[in-house]
């Protein structure tokens, strides 16, 4: 349970009879700067301490950066998120709701039930700094909070996942619960997750060394989510998209990263991908990188992910394997491939926000999530219009276009 932090209280009680000591001349009492300080501090509501936090992980920040942009001390700065401080100066919060992109009231509502540090599985390149971490865990805590507030007033779509222990039948069981056939390239992978009850959220920060994670949340009952980092391609984000996926259904309840979970989430992303019965009647025992871009192109994966595919299928030896990385390499193609791919925009929080927030959305969202408007702006940036409810095709169930008002 939050911490209930102290009010503050808004009057004083004092003597009737008490006389001031120096009375002007119309009678009334001249009171101090100290005085007028603290009557204004009552008027306040008090500062919740995990909010400062949040506020500042969201932007990987210090709290000696804050502090000194802030002009005062880091140790002022963790009374604050303590709650050790509950009513700080004003100039002090609204310098750290200048920096950290929020407004003063941000800092005064009541912090949600947060989540587990260890609860996001991570698709990274390599172990994540702490203050990566952190900054993934808040902003995946800021929008699963406010998810969870528009999803009061509407209706939205049933999860349909399932789940399992074996990599390879689950890859196809998850075909089938999105409705893609067993063997074709998987279309709009994006939105059919958000079709089936699964939540994505693009971030507004490049992750440093994650490219995407996901995790298990409580929205109309359990309810997945995927986080994604921002400014990676297409390719390598369908294939993070894929491997969270494949946490989702295989490690449901289970805290952390092992390399025994990333391989399966691998696994699991290369068959759902790359289906093992397709790739043999694909791919061929003298394949070319001519033949990987155009099956790139039509897969939507990357050169790599191919050839890599190619070669656990054994359909590739050894020696070709290492001839086609050989020349990925010469090619420079291990950081940059050819033939770019689209990517994909989520449209489910975008579009719950259209639905609340009629008149202006930027501005009443950022006011309904005490942010501010470059930030909502950001934050609404990385999601798709409504060209893409009318480009998807409408025999798909719970479709996102179609979400209602609760009555």
């Amino acid at each position: 349970m939050p911490q209930k932090l102290p009010t503050a209280s808004t009057t004083e009680k004092t003597p009737k009879n008490r006389k001031s000591k120096n009375p002007t001349s119309n009678g009334s009492n001249p009171r101090s700067k100290k005085t007028q300080t603290m009557e204004k501090a009552a008027e306040r509501e008090a500062v919740h301490g995990n909010r400062v936090k949040q506020a500042r992980e969201l932007n990987r920040i210090t709290q000696t950066q804050i502090a000194t942009a802030a002009g005062t001390n880091q140790a002022t700065i963790a009374r604050i998120e303590t709650n050790r401080m509950p009513f700080p100066p004003p100039d002090i919060l609204e310098s750290i709701a200048e920096q950290t992109g929020v407004t003063v009231d941000f800092f005064s509502r009541e912090p949600m039930e947060p989540l587990s540090e260890g609860s996001l599985v991570y698709r990274a390149q390599a172990k994540p700094a702490a203050a990566t971490q952190r900054q993934a865990l808040q902003y995946a805590a800021l929008l699963v909070e406010h998810t969870l507030a528009m999803s009061r007033k509407l209706s939205l779509p049933k999860l349909h996942l399932p789940a399992g222990e074996d990599p390879c039948y689950l890859a196809h069981a998850t075909r089938q619960c999105l409705k893609i056939k067993p063997d074709t390239p998987v279309p709009h992978l994006i939105n059919r997750l958000e079709r089936h009850g699964v939540l994505v959220f693009p971030l507004p920060v490049k992750l440093e060394k994650i490219d995407a994670f996901s995790s298990w949340t409580e929205i109309h009952g359990p309810r997945p989510f995927l986080g994604l980092s921002k400014d990676c391609p297409g390719d390598r984000t369908r294939y993070s998209v894929a491997h969270e996926l494949g946490h989702l259904v295989l490690h449901k309840g289970l805290d952390g990263r092992t390399q025994n979970l990333e391989d399966e989430a691998n696994q699991f992303a290369s068959e759902f991908l790359l289906p093992e019965n397709a790739m043999i009647h694909t791919l061929s025992s003298n394949l070319t990188l001519s033949q990987a871009i155009h099956l790139k192109r039509r897969w939507k994966v990357s050169i790599q992910a191919i050839v890599r595919r190619a070669r656990h299928l054994n359909i590739i030896s050894e020696r070709r394997y290492r001839q086609l990385f050989t020349q990925i390499s010469a090619r420079g193609w291990r950081k940059a491939e050819p033939e770019e791919i689209t990517l994909e925009q989520p449209r489910a929080f975008s579009k719950m926000a259209e639905m609340l927030y009629k008149t202006d959305c930027k501005l009443e969202l950022a006011h309904a999530m005490e942010i501010s408007i470059p930030t909502a702006t950001s934050i609404l940036s990385l999601y798709g219009n409504s060209s893409i409810d009318r480009g998807l095709p409408k025999t798909e169930p719970y479709n996102i276009a179609d979400w209602r008002h609760l009555n």
